[in-house]
């Protein structure tokens, strides 16, 4: 995410859903973020003493539709994408449904397809869409 944050850093999003959420729920942030931060240390060991800020987003209502083991296909699928390939899948369904992993998805897409058209054929490729 280069527009949200300086080289080296990166932007890290957790997601509870479920029971659990509903459980959390009139918690504090205060109360919650260390908590939260210790979870996502089974991941991402040390992000605690990596950690510039933290910050919760809280949603009255938000629906998850992918099923048990949909972002396993969707790591093995991009798995065998290549980025020589002129073939280029981008969309929300390569990562967790929103606009900006949809938007990610589509520049990563049109980047490597920029670069292997201009492997091919010497020069960006131009089409006029008018």
């Amino acid at each position: 995410m280069p527009d949200s944050v300086s080289p080296g850093k990166a932007v890290i999003s957790g997601h509870w859903v479920s029971e659990h959420s509903k459980e959390v729920l009139e918690r504090t942030d205060g109360d919650l973020l260390p908590e939260m931060i210790r979870e996502m240390e089974q991941v991402i060991p040390g992000l605690s003493a990596e950690s510039e800020f933290a910050h919760i987003v809280r949603w009255s209502f938000a629906t998850n539709s992918r099923y048990r083991g949909f972002y396993d296909t969707v790591a093995n699928i991009r798995r065998t994408l290549a980025s020589d390939d002129v073939v280029q899948l981008a969309g929300e369904y390569l990562a967790l449904s929103g606009t900006a992993n949809s938007v990610e998805n589509g520049e990563r897409a049109a980047v490597d397809l920029g670069e292997r058209l201009t492997a091919l054929h010497g020069s960006p490729a131009k089409r006029s869409y008018s």
